[in-house]
């Protein structure tokens, strides 16, 4: 029970590295995406409403990418290539005991690019200040 502990801990301890520039995350985000696992949208919309990359990501809606309504083996996955990619050493967790999930259809924390100022960078400092 609550196996998920040790490894969201490492995460959580990681993510601030990311603040100042999480352009990586994103990179991750959609080198996950094409390997085929069923993380957060990285499609964004600049100020004409053209459909763009995203560009950056919130420490809250990157985790969303694992806590979304998805089978248990697909979150594990993408816990499983974060692990690989960071060199973090927890075990990979058996259950998600606890957890709540996200929404499918709305996992960011912040709006699209178009009405977003600096939330990102904002959101960083919340989750740092909190975890």
């Amino acid at each position: 029970m609550f196996s998920w502990k040790p490894i969201y801990r490492q995460i959580a301890d990681k993510l601030p590295e990311f603040a100042s520039d999480n352009g990586e995350l994103v990179e991750f985000m959609v080198e996950l995406h094409e390997r085929g696992l069923k993380v957060s949208s990285v499609g964004d919309r600049d100020a004409d409403g053209n459909e763009i990359q995203l560009g950056e990501v919130n420490p809250f809606s990157f985790l969303a990418n694992f806590n979304r309504g998805v089978t248990n083996d697909n979150r594990i996955a993408i816990i499983s290539a974060i692990k690989d990619e960071w060199g973090l050493s927890a075990e990979l967790p058996t259950d998600f005991d606890g957890l709540p999930l996200m929404s499918l259809q709305n996992s960011w924390f912040v709006p699209y690019k178009e009405s977003r100022l600096s939330e990102p960078y904002r959101l960083f400092g919340v989750f740092t200040n909190t975890s």
